[in-house]
């Protein structure tokens, strides 16, 4: 037990460079990235 909560995120390599290409074009903070990525998903 870690003592963290919930369990690891695993993303793939594709959804990793994505992320970090948004993060790049829009200068962003990194940690805002992936939440910004999920509001584009329905």
């Amino acid at each position: 037990m870690t003592g963290k909560r919930g369990r690891n995120q695993h993303f793939s390599g594709a959804a990793i460079a994505t992320c970090l290409t948004v993060n790049v074009r829009f200068t962003m903070p990194l940690w805002q990235t992936p939440r910004y990525i999920e509001s584009l998903l329905p």
